[in-house]
C-alpha cells in the first residue's frame, strides 16, 4: 500500500481512538471519493476502444454531459461516481478486466447522504455528528477499497488539474499561476466543499477554453482580495455557540526584554528565552520566576485583548481559549462576569511530565491531574470554559517543584519540544477537531512561537485553521501556508471591534 495512504490511515485511526468520529468520517469520505474516481479511470483506460462495456460507459458519460451534468468521469463527485458505478455494474467490469473482486458491499447511496450531511451547509446547520459505527464502517470500506485496488490516497481530479494547469503556465502571469497552484495544493489535505467545488469548476472552465484568460485572471485577483474580507456575522454566531477555539498570542515577552536586560545587566542578547536562560543559570530557577513576576507587576504588563476578554465573558456557551501569556487578566475578567472556567498548564518538573496543574474558578487551590483525569471530568459538558495557558501562568506557579509550569528559558522550550505529545491533554486535542481554530496576535517569527504553534496544529492535522496577522513577513507567510492556516491580514484591534 502506498506510503501516502498509510499515513492517512494512521491519522484516521488516531482520530477514531480520540473519539473524533466526525473528522475521521470526513477524512474517509474524501479518500473514498477520490479513490472511486481513480478506480473508474484506471479500469476504463485498460478497456479496448471496441469493448462493449467501454462503449456503454462512454455513452453514459456523454448522456450525463448532454443533460448538463459534469462532462467527464474525472470530475465526478461522490454522488455522481456512485450513480455511475451502479448504472454500469462497474465492479463486475473490474473483476473481468483486472481480476480484482470487491466484496465489501455497503449501501452506496448512504455514503452520499452521509457526505452531504457532514460537508454541506444543511448538514452542519443541524450539528450532524458522525457516530463511531459510521466512522468505523467508512474506514473499513476505505481500507478494503485501498487493498483491493492499490489506491494511492490522492485525488485524481486534483492531479489532473495540476498537470493541465502546468501546461498553461506560460499563458498566465506568475502571480496568478502561483496562487492557483497553491490553492490546488491546499485542497489535497482539505475537504472539497461547495465553495471549493465552484472554484474548481472555474479552473476547469479556463483549462477547457470556456473562460478567457482575462476573466480567469480577474477572478483570481478578486479571489485574493476576498480572502481579506471577514464574514463577521457568521463568525460571531459561531463564537456565541462555542464553535471557535481561540489561540491568543502575547507581546509581553518582547516588552519584558529591555527591563530584564537592565535588571540583569545583560546586553548580549535580545532573545527572551536566552535572557531567561542566563538569569536561571545565574540566579536559580526560583530567582528567574521571581524576577519575571516582579517585572510584569512593576510594568503593569497586560495583553491587548481586554475588549475581546470582555466579549468572551458574555458568551453563553462554554469556550476553549489557548493563551501563551502568563498573567491573570483573562481569568480576572471571567470571574468579574461570573463565567465559570478551569485554568490549566502543563507541569514541567520531570517527575510530573504529562500531568497538568489545574485550577477551578469556583474552587480554592490547585490540583495536579493526568490527561486521563481531565477527560473524565467532562469540563465543557459541565459548563466550564477551558483556559489552557501553554507557557504557564503566574497564579498557578507557586515556585515549588511540583507546581512549576512557567516556560521561560531555553531549557524550558527544549523540554517542551522533547515531550510535545504529553503537553496537550487528549480532551483538548479531541475538541480541537470539532471546532474552528483562530490564531490572534500570535506571530511565528521566532522558533519558540513556531514551537508553540506546532504543538496545537499537530493535534488537528488536515483541518483548516485561520489567523489574523497584519505583521506578516516572508517567513511567517510561508509558514502559515505550509501549516494549512489561512491568514487574514487585518489589525487585531479592528478584527475584535468588528466581531462585537
Amino acid at each position: 500500500m502506498p506510503i501516502y495512504f498509510k499515513d492517512k490511515a494512521r491519522f484516521i485511526t488516531d482520530l477514531i481512538e480520540k473519539t473524533d468520529y466526525t473528522t475521521a468520517a470526513r477524512e474517509c469520505l474524501i479518500l473514498i471519493e477520490g479513490g472511486l474516481r481513480q478506480i473508474v479511470l484506471d479500469t476504463v483506460s485498460k478497456l479496448p476502444d471496441n469493448d462493449p462495456d467501454k462503449q456503454r460507459i462512454r455513452g453514459l458519460e456523454a448522456n450525463y454531459a448532454k443533460d448538463g451534468r459534469t462532462p467527464s468521469i474525472s470530475k465526478y463527485g461522490l454522488g455522481q461516481s456512485i450513480k455511475f458505478i451502479e448504472s454500469v455494474k462497474f465492479f463486475e467490469i473490474c473483476k473481468r478486466v483486472s481480476n480484482k473482486e470487491f466484496k465489501d458491499l455497503v449501501n452506496l447511496e448512504k455514503l452520499t447522504q452521509l457526505r452531504n450531511q457532514l460537508f454541506h451547509i444543511n448538514g452542519w446547520g443541524t450539528n450532524r455528528e458522525a457516530t463511531r459505527p459510521e466512522a468505523e464502517q467508512l474506514f473499513s470500506f476505505l481500507n478494503n477499497l485501498a487493498e483491493t485496488f492499490d489506491l494511492t490516497g490522492q485525488n485524481p481530479r486534483l492531479v489532473s488539474l495540476k498537470q493541465e494547469l502546468s501546461a498553461k503556465k506560460l499563458a498566465l502571469k506568475a502571480a496568478i499561476y502561483t496562487k492557483v497552484s497553491k490553492y490546488l495544493k491546499t485542497l489535497e489535505t482539505q475537504a472539497i466543499d461547495d465553495e471549493a467545488e465552484e472554484t474548481l469548476e472555474i479552473i476547469e472552465e479556463f483549462l477547457t477554453d470556456q473562460r478567457t484568460i482575462e476573466d480567469f485572471s480577474e477572478f483570481w485577483q478578486q479571489f485574493g482580495e476576498e480572502a481579506r474580507k471577514m464574514n463577521y456575522p457568521e463568525w460571531r454566531q459561531k463564537l456565541q455557540r462555542g464553535e471557535i477555539v481561540l489561540f491568543l498570542g502575547s507581546d509581553i515577552p518582547d516588552e519584558l526584554v529591555p527591563a530584564l536586560r537592565k535588571v540583569l545587566n545583560y546586553d548580549d542578547s535580545e532573545s527572551f528565552p536566552e535572557i531567561c536562560e542566563y538569569a536561571e543559570l545565574r540566579d536559580s530557577r526560583l530567582g528567574l520566576a521571581r524576577t519575571i513576576k516582579t517585572q510584569v507587576e512593576k510594568l503593569s504588563l497586560v495583553d491587548s485583548f481586554k475588549e475581546l476578554y470582555q466579549l468572551l465573558a458574555t458568551v453563553p456557551a462554554s469556550l476553549i481559549v489557548i493563551s501563551v501569556d502568563c498573567n491573570t487578566q483573562l481569568q480576572d475578567i471571567f470571574k468579574e462576569q461570573r463565567k465559570k472556567f478551569v485554568l490549566f498548564s502543563p507541569a514541567l518538573e520531570d517527575a510530573h511530565l504529562g500531568k497538568f496543574i489545574l485550577e477551578y474558578s469556583d474552587k480554592t487551590g490547585t490540583e495536579l491531574v493526568t490527561s486521563e483525569q481531565i477527560s473524565d471530568l467532562k469540563l465543557l459538558e459541565n459548563g466550564y470554559s477551558l483556559i489552557y495557558k501553554m507557557r504557564g501562568c503566574l497564579s498557578l506557579n507557586d515556585y515549588v517543584p511540583t507546581k512549576d509550569c512557567l516556560i521561560l528559558s531555553e531549557q524550558d522550550y527544549f523540554k517542551f519540544s522533547r515531550y510535545l505529545d504529553k503537553l496537550v491533554p487528549d480532551y483538548l486535542a479531541c475538541h480541537l477537531h470539532k471546532r474552528s481554530l483562530w490564531f490572534l496576535g500570535h506571530h511565528p517569527y521566532n522558533w519558540q512561537n513556531r514551537l508553540l504553534t506546532q504543538a496545537i496544529l499537530d493535534k488537528r492535522q488536515g483541518s483548516l485553521s485561520y489567523c489574523v496577522d497584519n505583521k506578516i513577513n516572508s517567513l511567517t507567510q510561508i509558514y502559515w501556508e505550509a501549516r494549512g492556516v489561512k491568514n487574514y491580514p487585518l489589525d487585531v484591534a479592528e478584527f475584535m471591534k468588528n466581531l462585537r
